[in-house]
């Protein structure tokens, strides 16, 4: 009789196998720490991105027409002036363009596990997601959006190691 109640037990439970059970009351509290930034805001509240797919994803939610990524493979610091807080795009702009900006050493890789850079997956996302793109030094790439959210790569402006 024991057993049967334990088979019944285990067959009754077997639609919560897998998924992660919710705390009552904790459904939206929980963050995952651990996960690194995909985009920082801006002092007017605009966001300059990290992570291409997070920018894609907003440009497709909020009907933005392009994209422009400034890609720096190397850890030379050259887009800092993008990256500062006090940056701001003008409104006009930012309301149909998101900003990307890769370059290695924005993202601190000591509070995410595996301690390694996370801007460098980043910038691997990317590049896998545009493979055919030469990307061997500082450029401005300018990508579009069409209707149905399909991105497209326009133009790739290489830029010189000096440019700030």
């Amino acid at each position: 009789m024991r057993f049967c109640c334990f088979i019944l037990l285990l067959l009754t439970s077997l639609p919560a196998w897998g998924r992660d059970l919710i705390l009552i009351g904790r459904e939206e509290t929980t963050s995952d720490k651990f996960s690194p930034p995909q985009h920082t805001e801006l002092a007017n509240g605009q966001r300059v991105y990290y992570s291409y797919y997070a920018a894609l994803m907003d440009a497709q939610e909020n009907s933005r027409g392009c994209i422009f990524v400034y890609f720096n493979p190397r850890h030379k610091q050259v887009w800092t002036e993008v990256t500062q807080k006090d940056f701001c795009l003008p409104r006009d702009l930012g309301n149909v363009c998101n900003i990307v900006v890769m370059q290695p050493g924005l993202i601190s890789s000591k509070d995410f596990y595996p301690k390694i850079d996370p801007m460098v997956l980043y910038m691997a996302d990317f590049q896998d997601r545009f493979w055919e793109l030469d990307l061997q030094g500082p450029c401005v790439i300018l990508i579009t959006v069409d209707a149905n959210g399909r991105d497209k790569v326009h133009r790739v402006l290489p830029c010189s190691s000096s440019v700030s």
